[in-house]
């Protein structure tokens, strides 16, 4: 990037040139642009446009979010039956764009962290526990298992686990 000389054995780096940045500048956003997948950025973006209409439409700023706007944003979302998975993917668009705009998310602060786990116990769903595997089931399905390495692959890995 920069242009070097070497002065008597010593060497000396010059500014880097103005094309120099520029290439820079566009090889760094390219690498940022690929840092999340398509997909993660499409819904990223979805979540935070949402945000902004919300916090908008409420006379709240957006950017640098207040905790107090984004615990609201979350409860009324979680009362209007928005599922726990699309808040948290809401929670992280919002977090990244306080990231790259150089502000710090209000996310760990102890009103939202709180609200948070609220709705996480509330909302969320509890994990259904399912029935366990008899000794006559497990015979049962390591029977139909073929003769070959990847049955045997197989055999072992429901017995161990068992």
């Amino acid at each position: 990037m920069g242009r070097s000389k070497t002065t008597e054995g010593a060497m000396t780096v010059t500014a880097p040139l103005a094309s120099d940045v520029a290439a820079s500048a566009e090889r760094v956003r390219k690498y940022v642009a690929d840092a999340r997948s398509r997909s993660t950025r499409k819904a990223y973006d979805s979540a935070w446009r949402k945000f902004v209409a919300w916090a908008r439409a409420r006379g709240a700023l957006p950017l640098p979010v207040a905790p107090e706007t984004l615990a609201a944003y979350l409860a009324e979302r979680a009362d209007a039956g928005t599922k726990v998975a699309t808040l948290a993917k809401a929670l992280a668009a919002i977090t990244e764009a306080h990231r790259i705009a150089g502000q710090e998310s209000p996310r760990n602060a102890p009103l939202v962290r709180e609200t948070w786990k609220g709705i996480k116990r509330k909302v969320g769903t509890a994990q259904r526990r399912a029935r366990p595997v008899l000794v006559t089931e497990l015979r049962a399905m390591i029977a139909t298992l073929p003769h070959d390495l990847r049955g045997l692959r197989d055999r072992a890995l429901l017995t161990l686990g068992f």
